[in-house]
């Protein structure tokens, strides 16, 4: 009975050992792990606009080192595998989204930070996120809604992607005005539209008229461009190019009567 305590009590303390020289063979290979804090800044360059703001665990985690580079498809996934990492510096970059993709509810966030793995430390750093694309939008004064009833605008990008808005924007595919679409940083947005005048009888839609493509040569990050559609008076439209409130455009629209429509 004797012998057989001394042999449990020998094995366990092997046990122990065994356990023990793993944290020992880290320490001393100098492994730590990085801890992550992210912020979320949803700020734009001028004003605060109602943006989408992804949920902190959906973002994605990079970590680069001098001979360490992995990634992470979400921050969900980098905390569940909390990787040990050789003592020394890297750079943390977390991020959601594509700095390519353009469309409605589709914003690039990102944001790195430096870090410093220290042996046998668990290290926290803090990232935070900001918009780094751009926004746009097509709107229409009461004024220009009020001699032109019926209106439906397009709004393109140098990549070759094309949002439609309308005043009664009821078939598929096509936006409210007021719709915020996200777009690269320094993409051009032409602009162009048709309408329909104020019906004479009360029965029929009112003369059909084209407005001339009009262009914005690029756009600039964390902005929201708008493009606003006006009537000064019944025979007239202008188009105001906005940053937020902004006004740092206006265009004088020559409207064309539409023959076909």
């Amino acid at each position: 009975m004797k012998h057989g305590l001394i042999y449990s009590m020998a094995a366990a303390a092997a046990l122990l050992l065994a356990g023990c020289s793993k944290n020992t063979e880290e320490g001393v290979a100098g492994y730590g792990r990085i801890t992550l804090d992210c912020e979320t800044d949803i700020a734009l360059a001028t004003r605060a606009q109602t943006v989408t703001v992804p949920a902190t665990s959906d973002m994605s985690v990079s970590i680069t080192g001098a001979d360490y580079q992995k990634s992470w498809s979400s921050m969900a996934k980098y905390e569940a595998e909390s990787p040990l990492l050789k003592e020394g510096d890297y750079t943390v970059v977390i991020g959601y989204g594509q700095p390519n993709q353009e469309g409605v509810e589709r914003p690039y966030y990102t944001g790195s930070a430096p870090a410093t793995v220290v042996a046998r430390q668990t290290v926290p750093v803090s990232v935070t996120v900001r918009i780094a694309n751009s926004l746009t939008t097509i709107e229409a004064t009461e004024q220009f809604r009020k001699y032109f009833p019926k209106a439906e605008f397009t709004l393109g990008t140098a990549s070759g992607n094309s949002f439609r808005f309308a005043s009664d924007a009821t078939g598929s595919g096509i936006l409210p005005l007021g719709e915020l679409v996200y777009v690269k940083v320094g993409t051009s947005l032409p602009v162009s539209g048709s309408a329909h005048r104020q019906s004479q009888t009360g029965v029929d839609e009112g003369p059909a008229v084209e407005f001339q493509e009009q262009t914005l040569q690029t756009t600039e990050e964390k902005t929201c461009h708008r493009f606003r559609f006006d009537a000064p008076d019944a025979g007239s439209a202008t188009l105001d190019i906005l940053i937020d409130d902004t006004v740092v455009e206006t265009i004088a629209l020559p409207i064309e009567l539409n023959d076909e429509a």
